[in-house]
């Protein structure tokens, strides 16, 4: 069987990356130190279950030094994230998210028979306003305000990838996902707060003027887009914009879709307040398509109707069982 290390291997990507990928002649190692309290139901799926490894603890180096030298892929998609979380620990996010690449891609180096390195980056690379953005459009954060230290980690944990590609051949690929939305995703993000509100009949509020635009990718259609990486070889030393360039419209006009697909009885209310934020997203998915065929097919529609479907019975579920 191939092996796979995924560090954040609970998440909401590396699961279901993991759920699609079971039975395909695969095993998992799992690194993650999400608290059990957290584990969706997804996630509980994989305890027990002969392919996957579960290990709870902290990505360090000591952790690794423990692991074999022969896996066949790494996935490292283990961050803090969440503007919010960053803005609050700024110094902790950047330190640990900067700490534990250099100490996966260390890891990385030593595999006997490693066929990819996968680095989960991020679009926010691209700044406030990223339209149409391709993988040679330059980085453009400001240098001002502490919420862009998540996306200054992510340069350089790309650039650190990079370098051990040039320097010493490590077969890498990089992956700028745009907005993955869908079910099993917890914390706090504008698509699933609108959605546990409308479900609630509470008010959505829309930080900002409600103007700035994003483009939404359903997490099949990005799970595709991550076999697509994998599984070719054209993808090594490459980054790819992975997202649904189709599926884009303003964060106002995203609140009102919800309230609709939800028939609920919620407002929705724009607070005007200035915050640091990106005013327009929407990627060139050009590079994926052409390269590794990449498509995105469900559209922001269906998507909704099958993540709305799952917070209902999670909201729900969890207020009968408290």
């Amino acid at each position: 069987m191939k092996k796979i290390l995924i560090t954040g291997g609970l998440g909401f990507i590396s699961s279901h990356f993991v759920k699609r990928m079971l039975g395909k002649g695969y095993s998992f190692t799992l690194v993650d130190n999400k608290p059990s309290a957290h584990f969706s139901e997804l996630v509980q799926n994989f305890f027990g279950n002969p392919e996957v490894t579960v290990i709870q603890e902290d990505l360090t180096r000591e952790l690794l030094d423990k692991l074999n030298h022969d896996y066949d892929y790494i996935i490292h998609a283990a961050a803090l994230l969440g503007v919010e979380f960053v803005m609050q620990n700024p110094y902790q996010s950047l330190k640990v998210n900067s700490e534990t690449t250099l100490s996966i891609v260390d890891f990385a180096l030593k595999q006997k028979k490693l066929e990819r390195f996968l680095y989960i980056s991020t679009s926010e690379i691209y700044g406030i306003n990223a339209v149409n953005v391709n993988e040679e459009t330059p980085t453009s954060i400001p240098n001002e305000g502490i919420r862009w230290n998540y996306a200054t980690g992510k340069i350089f944990g790309e650039y650190l990838t990079k370098s051990a590609y040039v320097q010493y051949n490590l077969p890498i690929a990089i992956v700028r996902p745009f907005n993955v939305y869908g079910p099993y995703r917890y914390g706090s993000n504008a698509l699933s707060t609108f959605i546990k509100n409308a479900l609630q009949n509470k008010d959505l509020i829309v930080t900002g003027n409600g103007k700035q635009m994003r483009s939404w990718c359903y997490i099949d259609d990005f799970i595709d887009g991550l076999i697509c990486v994998l599984g070719d070889e054209k993808s090594i030393g490459q980054a790819f914009n992975i997202g649904n360039d189709h599926a884009y419209l303003s964060i106002h006009d995203l609140a009102k879709l919800i309230v609709e697909s939800v028939n609920s009885g919620s407002k929705v209310i724009i607070n005007h307040q200035d915050t640091e934020d990106v005013m327009d997203r929407r990627p060139s998915i050009k590079k994926a398509k052409t390269l590794l065929g990449y498509k995105p097919n469900i559209n922001l529609k269906d998507g909704l109707k099958e993540t709305v479907e799952w917070y209902a019975k999670e909201l729900f579920n969890h207020h009968l069982t408290s």
